[in-house]
């Protein structure tokens, strides 16, 4: 069997990636996966085995350190996720290793997961589209392969293969029993019951000018909420986006003990799928989370106060949010404060179910082992 080389930076990324290592572990094949910063803890929760780029006799990922690697690795195969640079990070091994593997000859594939798409595949230090591009891209759906080739891809260059974390998040679904929900819910500190769960995503303070609103806005909704709302028996767990800037972190923790409610509580390093299934809607702006839930057919509520429409925001797909019948969105500070009032509604929540269970076409099929075949026919 081949080896075959995995590597993979963003959260997102990773996570489409998992379940494909798994298949071709279970296949036999010899797989070198190189972790970082952010995937290592999603491969350890998994307990796929991983290596740091110090164990490869490298110091960072630039194209020449890929290289040195690949050289010294010897794969068949790359195997790469679609995480892109962002100002303080320019070199990105889901990247630079295509530099690498293209001048060595080696076949190479990246796993396309959420939104954005060009960005991916794009050197934004330098301002050069499509410099990132390997032999082929496994896709989700035709609807992504459409829009991709509306974005300037070449249509053979991407194979229709379904969604490896589609597959994942069901099989968590039917796994993740009731007694782990409840447990999960008792260790944040709430009794079960009306709890929402909200998933911070990368509406950060830099980026309000661009989008009208940030993470902050979300915290003085909630705010205003729980004033309103008496109840002991409802409340509200709060996560961050994985890479949020430090001072943004601080800002929300300083805005949160400010609030001084126990209701809302502010956790990390819990898994988002598993606070989706353990609580009751989930309450979101654009992030992916929220995309998922759908695909849980779980409620999910988009909040996105003073939202200016259309804009230039290329960092995640805010568009599928805007006017989606089965996700509620609120434009407004007032539209947006009601929409969390209601979900602890449970009427309103069994509706939302029902639209999306009436709605759901959710067929992963095998999207891993597509996926891995495509891998081993390169």
């Amino acid at each position: 069997m081949k080896k075959v080389f995995v590597t993979s930076w963003h959260p997102s990324a990773t996570n489409f990636i998992v379940p494909v290592v798994n298949e071709l572990i279970s296949r036999g094949c010899e797989v070198d996966v190189l972790g970082t910063k952010y995937s290592i803890p999603i491969f350890q929760k998994n307990n796929i085995p991983y290596h740091e780029a110090e164990y490869f006799g490298v110091e960072d990922y630039s194209p020449k350190s890929m290289e040195k690697l690949l050289r010294d690795s010897i794969p068949d195969v790359i195997l790469a996720g679609t995480s892109f640079q962002t100002n303080d990070e320019i070199y990105i091994p889901d990247q630079t290793v295509l530099i690498a593997s293209k001048k060595l000859g080696l076949p190479s594939m990246r796993v396309q997961d959420w939104f954005p798409y060009s960005k991916k595949y794009d050197d934004l230090s330098t301002n050069t589209r499509h410099i990132y591009m390997p032999d082929l891209i496994a896709v989700s759906d035709d609807l992504v392969k459409d829009r991709m080739i509306s974005e300037g891809f070449k249509g053979d260059l991407m194979v229709v293969t379904g969604n490896p974390e589609t597959a994942s998040l069901l099989s968590k679904n039917q796994l993740f029993n009731n007694d782990a929900r409840r447990q999960l819910i008792e260790k944040i500190g709430f009794n079960p019951g009306n709890i929402l769960y909200y998933a911070g995503g990368i509406e950060w303070e830099e980026n309000r000018s661009t989008i009208g609103y940030a993470n902050s806005d979300h915290f003085e909704i909630f705010n205003q909420v729980l004033r309103e709302e008496k109840s002991p028996e409802v409340g509200i767990i709060a996560t961050l986006h994985p890479r949020i800037p430090a001072i943004e972190k601080e800002r929300i923790l300083s805005i949160v003990a400010d609030i001084g409610d126990d209701r809302l509580r502010l956790v990390f390093g819990y898994d988002s799928s598993e606070l989706t299934l353990s609580t009751q809607s989930t309450l979101t702006a654009f992030s992916t989370v929220g995309i998922k839930a759908t695909y849980l057919t779980k409620p999910c509520i988009s909040l996105q106060p003073n939202l200016i429409w259309p804009n230039e925001f290329d960092s995640g797909d805010i568009g599928y949010f805007v006017d989606n019948p089965y996700i509620p969105l609120g434009k407004t500070i007032s539209s947006s404060k009601e929409l969390v009032k209601s979900a602890f509604s449970p009427k309103f929540r069994q509706e939302l179910e029902s639209k999306l269970k009436e709605s759901s076409a959710v067929n992963p099929g095998e999207a891993s082992k597509n996926v891995v075949d495509l891998v081993l026919s390169l």
